[in-house]
């Protein structure tokens, strides 16, 4: 429960989570974290289905695409903007990528598995279009990252610089997610 408030506290002052999926799950994480209600499904095998092509996250991925790892999840939330949903086993199709605003920050569910190695492009790229977007959200002049753009293929890598620059700053402390 501590847990869960701090990380309430987080999004509610402007911070952004993203919680992944994982078929290793059995007790949902997400589930507990207090930002989401419902329960896991399954990956019914279907392809999953873009509901929203405009949106930031979905941004220049095939519609419908063909996911190689997934968590679907089944929300009751009224408040959830659902991006990319995947027909399963339940009556009610799973919510694959969906996220909400939540006080001052966004809580994003991407059920793309990508520490099992079954990652696929179109989560990636999503992954990708995600942090891109909730980057670009906050504005800091103390605060910079090297690049907030572009695409880096698998398995290559990148290496971003963060800077910090007190130089304009009072003195104190100075927090951002």
């Amino acid at each position: 429960d501590s847990f869960q408030l701090v990380l309430q506290d987080f999004v509610n002052n402007g911070g952004s989570i993203i919680y992944l999926g994982n078929f290793g799950w059995g007790d949902s994480p997400v589930l507990h974290s207090g930002f989401f209600d419902g329960f896991n499904s399954f990956n019914s095998g279907n392809v999953c289905n873009i509901l929203d092509e405009t949106h930031p996250i979905t941004q220049d991925v095939l519609n419908p695409y063909s996911p190689n790892g997934i968590t679907p999840m089944i929300f009751f939330d009224t408040d959830l903007v659902r991006l990319v949903q995947q027909q399963g086993f339940d009556i009610n199709p799973g919510d694959v990528v969906c996220y909400k605003e939540f006080g001052n920050g966004k809580v994003i569910y991407m059920g793309h598995d990508f520490g099992s190695g079954l990652a696929d492009d179109s989560g990636a790229r999503m992954l990708s279009n995600a942090l891109k977007w909730i980057g670009s959200q906050t504005v800091l002049e103390w605060f910079n990252i090297s690049s907030v753009a572009g695409t880096i293929g698998y398995p290559d890598s990148e290496t971003l610089t963060v800077s910090l620059d007190a130089t304009n700053l009072v003195g104190g402390t100075y927090t951002t997610q």
